[in-house]
């Protein structure tokens, strides 16, 4: 094998040799540009198209010419097979996020990301697959070709190509492009004019300043929309309040049916009797981006994951608006409290009691209960469970928080026998709805055991990124939707008496501002004598 990698004595430039070289250079560049390129279903605002997206083939271009020029064949053997898995990556990424991949973010949620690793294989489509890997064939039969080296010039070329590409990125420093505000933006507008690796390199060495976004932050608080309250009549819950944020539920899925039989029959007939928006997600950076919305008050961070930024003082946050309105605070999660260190800002947001998925070790484990757990986190059930019994034992109104997690991608997490929709069933899509379908019936369970009177507010995180059969990720080049569903239990909702119209780009923000006005208005109605009243037993 050694023998095989190993170069025999170099040659002089030939015209077959610069004939393979050339070729190989421009099949190197031209797949990098098309695989840049596959990450833009709509194209950054500019108005000089065609000039960005030249340079970024430059670029592209003299780096492909670069390294040829100066990598031994085992080397560019090695660096080609790594460029052929990395790309797998990118396009599993772009293919159900649709936006760039982000390093950054990447090694923020590492742990979180190997496991979803397995499913990759998956999401690419075959033709994919084909294209890569004959690409990755064609590029090393042409490595054989051009190696060795001819012995002059090669570091030469070799430093002038980088000197282009240098000058390409210091140009871009006289547009909106420059380096400096990369930060202020997302990966993905950098990728149209840089490519992935100086986009990536910009995100270590060009990071933002966390005072300014916490900065930023806190005036985005001070927005506060409210696009409904004044034609939506009263909701009529006399207690408790419960907000579910629900992992990967997606606009489409309600009243989707697979072979007649509905994906989420309790959510539809919720959807049909009560109040029923769709939402325009927060989705720029991660699904933290909608539940820090809720919580906070403001609008998240296009730069970096909002509970990231240092110092946000969360004067307006909603736990601790509840708490000045006489109700006891709780949060549940089943992940891990570090997970986009969402755990030291719930702290100071205002909630009494935070489960994260060591309290659950901690409180509960340690005592000799039983935990169901999935290798991402605490089952949703048990979530549910601690909500419950905390209803059950109050003595004052409650504001619960809870977000889901076993219908996270990449949705392996409940066992075969709670496999409904396709029994059975290894595929990630088919087992996107079994997941869905088992949140569904966890979700009947719980709130129908609800104390009369509870106010449930249900929505998703952001789509799922299925595509399955006639079922498309709830996805439009104005952005991503997800349903949003208001419930009192054991009552009847008053739908407006005059039909509004609803704004096509509605946030969760109008929803929530909407539910803080009406505990403002409610008063007196929040007795805790009716917050532990249940209507169901469990």
């Amino acid at each position: 094998m050694l023998r095989f990698m190993k170069a025999p004595q170099a040659r002089d430039w030939t015209g077959r040799y610069v004939l393979a070289f050339c070729v190989l250079a421009l099949f190197w560049a031209g797949e990098h540009f098309v695989l840049q390129a596959s990450v833009f279903e709509v194209r950054p605002v500019t108005t000089h198209p065609g000039t960005y997206q030249s340079i970024r083939l430059g670029i592209d271009l003299m780096a492909a010419i670069a390294l040829l020029l100066t990598l031994s064949r085992p080397f560019l053997i090695l660096v080609m097979s790594l460029d052929c898995l990395l790309s797998l990556i990118i396009v599993a990424y772009n293919h159900y996020f649709h936006h760039a991949f982000s390093v950054y973010y990447g090694l923020k949620t590492f742990h979180e990301g190997l496991k979803v690793l397995p499913v990759v294989v998956e999401i690419i489509p075959w033709v994919v697959w084909v294209l890569l890997i004959a690409g990755l064939v064609i590029k090393l039969a042409l490595v054989f070709e051009i190696t060795p080296h001819p012995a002059g010039f090669r570091r030469r070329w070799a430093a002038l190509c980088v000197l282009t590409a240098v000058g390409f990125i210091y140009s871009l420093q006289y547009t909106s492009f420059y380096f400096r505000n990369i930060p202020i933006t997302r990966v993905t507008r950098a990728v149209y004019v840089y490519g992935y690796l100086n986009s990536w390199l910009a995100e270590f060495f060009v990071s933002p300043d966390t005072r300014e976004v916490t900065r930023e932050l806190i005036e985005l608080q001070r927005d506060v929309p409210d696009r409904i309250s004044a034609t939506e009549p009263f909701w009529p819950f006399t207690n408790n309040v419960v907000i579910v944020q629900m992992e990967s539920l997606g606009w489409n899925v309600i009243d989707y049916r697979i072979d007649g039989q509905e994906v989420t029959p309790f959510l539809n007939s919720l959807a049909h009797r009560d109040r029923f928006f769709k939402v325009q997600v927060y989705h720029s950076i991660g699904s933290e981006d909608m539940d820090y919305a809720v919580l906070s008050g403001g609008k998240p961070s296009m730069r970096m994951a909002s509970y990231l930024a240092p110092g946000i003082p969360y004067t307006n946050a909603l736990p601790r608006f509840m708490q000045q309105h006489g109700f006891e605070t709780l949060s549940v999660h089943g992940a891990n409290g570090d997970f986009f260190n969402r755990r030291p800002n719930f702290e100071r947001m205002g909630f009494d009691q935070i489960w994260f998925q060591e309290e659950f070790n901690c409180r509960l484990v340690k005592q000799g209960l039983p935990v169901r757990e999935s290798y991402w986190g605490v089952r949703d059930d048990e979530l549910f469970r601690v909500s419950t019994e905390k209803m059950r034992h109050a003595t004052r109104p409650q504001f619960h928080f809870i977000i889901t997690l076993d219908s996270h991608m990449p949705f392996d997490l409940i066992t075969d026998s709670e496999k409904e929709v396709f029994p059975h069933s290894r595929s990630w899509q088919e087992n996107y709805f079994n997941s869905v379908r088992l949140l569904d019936r966890d979700l009947r369970e719980y709130v129908e055991g609800l104390p009369a009177g509870t106010l449930v507010i249900l929505y998703g995180d952001h789509p799922s990124g299925v595509n399955y059969r006639d079922f498309h990720a709830a996805r439009t080049v104005a952005g991503e939707y997800v349903p949003c569903i208001v419930h009192v239990q054991g009552g009847a909702m008053v739908q407006p008496q005059v039909a509004a119209q609803v704004p096509e780009d509605l946030r969760i923000h109008d929803v929530i501002n909407c539910l803080r006005r009406q505990v403002a208005l409610a008063g007196p109605i929040l007795t805790a004598s009716n917050a532990c009243q249940p209507t169901a037993s469990r």
